[in-house]
This record gives C-alpha cells, sequence and structure tokens, in this order.
C-alpha cells in the first residue's frame, strides 16, 4: 500500500527488458503458480520481443527451492549453460 497506493502492484512493462531470459519455475510454487508463469510466457512471447525467453523449464520446486534445494545440480545444468551460451 505504502509504495503504490493500492493493494494490487502495478503491471510490469515487459517491455522494458531487453536482455535473453531462461524462466525457471516449479509445479509447486505457491508464489508464481502455473497461471502467473503462462502469463509471463504469453506476454514475453507477443509483440516486439517474441524471443525474449530462450530457456523454459519446470522443475518439482516450491517457490523457496530454487535457492536452497538439496542438490542444485539443476543449476549448473540448466543456468550455467545457457549463460555460457
Amino acid at each position: 500500500m505504502e509504495k503504490y497506493g493500492s493493494e494490487i502492484p502495478p503491471l510490469y512493462d515487459l517491455s522494458k527488458i531487453n536482455v535473453p531470459m531462461g524462466l525457471y519455475h516449479g509445479d509447486v510454487d505457491l508464489l508464481a503458480d502455473e497461471k502467473d508463469v503462462a502469463w509471463l510466457v504469453d506476454e514475453s512471447r507477443s509483440g516486439l520481443k517474441s524471443n525474449l525467453i530462450k530457456f523454459i523449464k519446470e522443475y518439482h520446486f516450491g517457490h523457496v527451492s530454487f535457492v536452497i534445494a538439496k542438490d542444485m545440480q539443476w543449476f549448473k545444468d540448466d543456468v550455467i549453460s545457457l549463460i555460457k551460451t
């Protein structure tokens, strides 16, 4: 409320992103659920930035699993390899 003057924050203007992205999401993520991920993919593939997302992969993760998973091999295999390209 303090930052936006509303309970609902404004939509982020994806057209301001100008670097290729990898989208990594979890199937049990309660903060970024399937509907949110689908919206992001649809939005990023529309208009002039249709090739913005270079890699999409779903993991059996919750929201925090991406930073404190017991096995972080996924990061080396998927994130680091994408960065190297």
